[in-house]
């Protein structure tokens, strides 16, 4: 079968109403191996240049702090580098300082979390490219405004615009689309505030999706398209897309890491930054 007709037998089984959200579907242990084949099409695509990749080979390979400052100290003896080595260089440096200041992590809110953590080791790896703008706290998004203007033929007549006000977007130079978006959440939220932002995330990737669709030149060129939202929940980022293929809309975790809140785990650190440089591409 084609990548469609697997997930099409899988909607049939467990989606509704053109939607199956990957996360929550509960799967039979019979059928667990078929499923985990049919969702490798899902798979997120990692990509960085060889001068990254080995930078990152490096910090897999510490075993204490120690190793950390130590290849810190070498990163930073370059004056020039590239803008991926700057953030990672840097990213270290501040995941270094976050150890010195997390005594009181499970009080402090969203804001202390985007000063040490948030905006250093993930908000920063956009700030480079000069084709993004990186558009901070309590957000507008463009996606609504966007769905109202190309299905104003369809809505219903009076309804409001609806307002989506988003932590952290990536959005295109002239502002016109917003590329990426992700919302923050502290240690101490509530296991339901964070799925009903994850819902809320999901709500902005579908109809980012159909924006994308109505200008396009054939709609069925939507299904070479995918729409990713972060959610932070203290020093856990979990990476969220959504695909629409045959007029179907399939959610999934795209991927997952933290940072550990002592020096420990770098194959996390360096996997969050692996995947923080692959969505910049």
């Amino acid at each position: 079968m084609s990548q469609a007709e697997r997930l099409e037998h899988l909607y049939r089984s467990h989606g509704s109403d053109n939607h199956l959200d990957l996360m929550t579907a509960k799967w039979s242990k019979r059928k667990h191996d078929i499923i985990k084949e049919y969702l490798k099409a899902l798979k997120f695509e990692y990509a960085v240049t060889n001068e990254e990749a080995g930078c990152l080979a490096k910090l897999r390979c510490c075993k204490n702090r120690e190793d950390l400052v130590s290849l810190k100290t070498d990163l930073f003896k370059h004056r020039e580098v590239s803008a991926g080595i700057e953030f990672i260089r840097t990213a270290i440096h501040h995941i270094i300082l976050f150890w010195k200041n997390n005594k009181n992590v499970l009080n402090n809110l969203e804001d202390w979390w985007r000063i040490f953590l948030y905006g250093p080791v993930f908000d920063s790896a956009f700030s480079s490219a000069q084709e993004y703008n990186i558009i901070r706290s309590e957000s507008e998004s463009q996606a609504y405004k966007a769905y109202c203007i190309l299905f104003k033929d369809v809505l219903p007549p009076g309804e409001k615009q609806k307002m989506d006000k988003v932590d952290m977007i990536v959005r295109t130079a002239d502002h016109q689309f917003d590329i990426f978006s992700a919302e923050d959440k502290p240690l101490s939220a509530t296991r339901k505030s964070v799925q009903d932002m994850i819902a809320k995330n999901q709500a902005r990737r579908v109809i980012t999706l159909d924006v994308i669709e109505k200008q396009l030149p054939r709609p069925e060129l939507i299904s070479y398209f995918e729409n990713f939202t972060a959610i932070w929940h203290g020093n856990l980022m979990r990476l969220h897309c959504t695909r629409k293929i045959n007029g179907r809309f399939y959610h999934y975790e795209a991927a997952s890491t933290h940072v550990p809140l002592s020096p420990e785990n770098y194959e996390g650190i360096a996997r969050l930054l692996l995947i923080v440089l692959s969505l910049k591409v």
